[in-house]
C-alpha cells in the first residue's frame, strides 16, 4: 500500500542523521540559555486566521471536530509559543523558549518541501535590542556551522521597518501589498516582476532603483555608504540602518559563513515588525535552510500586553537537502556499541546483567534473539556496524570471563568479569 502523499517514511539509517540534527540543535540552544518547550499539534484555526495571513491558512491541515470546532494541525510554531506565554504573563523577561517538533502545511510536495516536516524553533521574549536580534541569529548560525555546514551558507538580513521606510520614500502608498510582491522577488523572474511592482511606484526609474537594491547583498559597510550616498531613499531610517550593521557584525564575528544584507528578505509572514532574517545555501541552488525575524505586534493581540519577541524556525526538508549536496548529512554517527554473543547450547544466567551492566554505560548492546550459531551472530555484529562482539561459550561461562573480540581488526583476547567495566570505560573514552 502506498503512504500518502506529501508524507515521508523515515528509516533507521536517515532517522540517526536526524538525531544527530536535533541533537546539535539542543546543544547549541541550552548553550544559549534556552528552555526547551513542547505544545499541542493540533490548535483552533481561528489561531492562524488572526496571526499567520491567508495563505498560511489556506495550507493547513484543517477539520471539524465532533463539536464542529474548526480545528488544525499545526503549521508553524509562533502563534501556538506566544498563546503559550500569553497564559504565563507572570515570568520573568527574557524568556527564551525552544522546540523540536512535527509541523503540516497542505502545499504541494517538491524538493525542499513536504506536507509534514519537523521543526526546531527558537525565540525570545521580553528585550526589543539589537542584542536579542544577534542572539537569535547567532544561535541559528552555530547550529549550522555544528552540522559541517559553516562558510557553505550565508545568512541574509533585513528589516522591515528598514524596508517600509525606503518604499515610502520611492513614494509607495502600499507597502503590504509591496511586501508581498518583495517576498516572490528571487523566485519569478526581473520582468514578472517590474510587471506586478510598477503599478505601485511612480516611475520606471523607481522600478529600476528597487530592482537594483533588492539584487545585490551588501555588507554593513557598504550600506553605511549606500545610505549616506542615497540620503532620499534612506532617509529616517537612519536608527534601522545603524541597529540592522550592528546586528550583522555582531553575528559575522561568530562563523566564517558571510552575514550580509539583503533588502530582498522580507519574509511572507504579516506578522513580523523589524528584522528578518533567512539562511541560504552559499551557491544559491535551494529554497532557504531557515528563517525568522522580530514579530513585536504578535503577543498584543492575544493577551492585550505589548511583548517584543524575536526568533526563527529550521525545518529538517532543505536542512537535509543542503547538508547532503555538501557531503555532511552522511557522517558517521560516533556511538559505541557491542554484540553480545551466546553460546545456543550454554545456559547463562548472568547474560542478562552483563548486556544490562553495558547498556548502564551508555553503550548499545544487542543480543541474539533467534539461537543461532556463534558465527551467524557475529555476521549479525558485523552487519550492524558494532565495534565489539563480547562472547560467552562454555568455557567463559564456567571460568566467568568474556572473549572480547574486536571487529575491525579481529584481534580476539579474553577478560574476567571483573575487568568488564576497565574495558568498558575504554569504548566509551573512544568515542568522546
Amino acid at each position: 500500500m502506498d503512504k500518502v502523499k506529501g508524507f515521508r517514511d523515515i528509516f533507521p539509517e536517515d532517522m540517526e542523521v536526524r538525531e544527530r540534527v536535533f541533537s546539535e540543535s539542543d546543544r547549541w540552544a541550552i548553550a544559549f540559555g534556552f528552555k526547551r518547550i513542547d505544545f499541542p499539534s493540533v490548535e483552533f484555526l481561528d489561531l492562524y486566521k488572526l496571526k499567520s495571513g491567508e495563505e498560511l491558512v489556506g495550507q493547513s491541515f484543517s477539520f471539524k471536530d465532533k463539536n464542529g470546532r474548526d480545528i488544525t494541525l499545526i503549521p508553524e510554531a509562533t502563534p501556538t509559543v506566544s498563546r503559550m506565554l500569553a497564559s504565563r504573563k507572570e515570568l520573568p523577561k527574557p524568556v527564551k523558549w525552544y522546540s523540536i517538533g512535527k509541523f503540516w502545511r497542505y502545499e504541494d510536495p517538491q524538493s525542499g518541501r513536504q506536507r509534514e516536516f519537523y521543526q526546531f524553533n527558537a525565540d525570545i521574549f521580553g528585550p526589543n535590542s539589537a542584542e536579542a536580534d544577534a542572539e537569535v541569529i547567532m544561535l541559528a548560525t552555530k547550529i549550522l556551522d555544528g552540522l559541517g555546514l559553516e562558510s557553505k551558507y550565508e545568512m541574509r538580513v533585513n528589516s522591515r521597518k528598514l524596508m517600509q521606510k525606503l518604499l515610502e520614500n520611492l513614494g509607495v502608498k502600499e507597502p503590504v501589498r509591496a511586501f508581498q510582491i518583495i517576498d516572490r522577488f528571487r523566485k519569478i523572474t526581473v520582468d514578472d516582476f517590474v510587471e506586478e511592482i510598477s503599478p505601485l511606484l511612480a516611475g520606471s526609474s523607481d522600478v529600476a532603483m528597487l530592482v537594483d537594491i533588492l539584487s545585490k547583498p551588501v555588507n554593513p559597510d557598504k550600506l553605511s555608504k549606500l545610505s549616506s550616498s542615497r540620503k532620499d531613499l534612506f532617509s529616517g531610517a537612519e536608527d534601522e540602518i545603524a541597529r540592522i550593521s550592528r546586528t550583522v557584525r555582531d553575528c559575522s564575528s561568530v562563523t566564517k559563513s558571510r552575514v550580509l544584507i539583503d533588502f530582498s528578505v522580507i519574509r511572507g509572514l504579516t506578522y513580523y515588525t523589524g528584522i528578518v532574517f533567512e539562511a541560504f545555501d552559499a551557491m544559491g541552488e535551494s529554497r532557504s535552510i531557515l528563517g525568522g525575524g522580530r514579530y513585536d505586534g504578535l503577543m498584543s493581540l492575544l493577551s492585550g500586553e505589548s511583548i517584543p519577541a524575536v526568533g526563527f524556525a529550521m525545518g529538517d526538508v532543505t536542512l537535509e537537502l543542503t547538508m547532503r549536496k555538501n557531503n555532511t548529512w552522511n557522517v558517521p554517527v560516533k556511538k559505541p556499541s557491542i554484540y553480545l554473543c551466546k553460546a545456543p547450547d550454554a545456559e547463562d544466567p548472568e547474560l542478562p546483567g552483563i548486556a544490562m551492566q553495558i547498556r548502564y554505560r551508555g553503550i548499545s548492546c544487542s543480543t541474539d534473539l533467534y539461537s543461532r550459531s556463534l558465527a551467524s551472530q557475529l555476521r549479525d555484529a558485523s552487519r550492524a556496524g558494532c565495534g565489539y562482539a563480547l562472547i560467552r561459550g562454555a568455557r567463559e561461562i564456567k571460568e566467568r570471563k568474556i572473549s572480547v573480540k574486536n571487529l575491525g581488526s579481529g584481534n580476539q583476547r579474553s577478560i574476567g568479569l571483573d575487568s568488564l567495566n576497565e574495558f568498558l570505560d575504554i569504548i566509551v573514552s573512544l568515542v568522546v
